[in-house]
């Protein structure tokens, strides 16, 4: 009796090699979904934790300054003198309401609000906005603190008047804060 050579080999047939695919897609698929929850998880937190280093480092301006910085160009580049840092509230021309010039975006406030210094006196008008970016350098922050949990620039607003010493009253914001 003569035996042909590769007879007797024994490989995985299709029914087989059909299982194995099916666990691993099944192991994949639930790893996939609990490294999906991770991830949404640390950007949340990423954010988070950046937004309160941020908010923290303008109240410590603030203390030291008398005044809220003023924001930075959000489309400066990182070669650019002005990136990340602070611009001048106290000019105003050159940003009309309604518009965005230079990476500074100035929109009117909504409400009233008394200007005047002097305690006692009163002077009302509605507010100018300015948005842009967070002033990292000027808050002595390093640039990912600016950042949120996807590398996205997180944005900055400001009354002009609370961002100019001379004209800065506690009570002077023109930004309403709504908690939905």
């Amino acid at each position: 009796m003569v035996k042909k050579q590769g007879l007797y080999q024994r490989g995985y047939t299709l029914l087989e090699f059909a299982i194995v695919m099916l666990v691993l897609g099944l192991l994949f698929s639930a790893f996939a979904g609990t490294y999906n929850i991770y991830y949404k998880n640390k950007v949340q937190r990423i954010t988070v934790d950046n937004t309160n280093r941020v908010v923290n480092a303008i109240g410590h301006y603030l203390i030291q300054n008398g005044r809220y910085p003023c924001p930075a160009p959000i489309d400066a580049g990182r070669d650019d003198a002005e990136y990340g840092v602070a611009g001048d509230c106290s000019v105003t021309a050159g940003y009309p309401v309604g518009e965005c010039v230079d990476g500074i975006c100035v929109e009117e406030g909504e409400r009233l609000v008394n200007v005047n210094p002097n305690p006692g006196m009163t002077t009302m008008v509605t507010p100018r906005i300015r948005r842009g970016a967070v002033p990292f350098r000027s808050l002595a922050l390093p640039e990912d603190a600016s950042e949120d949990g996807q590398k996205q620039k997180l944005y900055y607003a400001v009354t002009e008047n609370l961002a100019v010493t001379s004209t800065y009253r506690k009570d002077g914001g023109g930004i309403s804060v709504v908690d939905a």
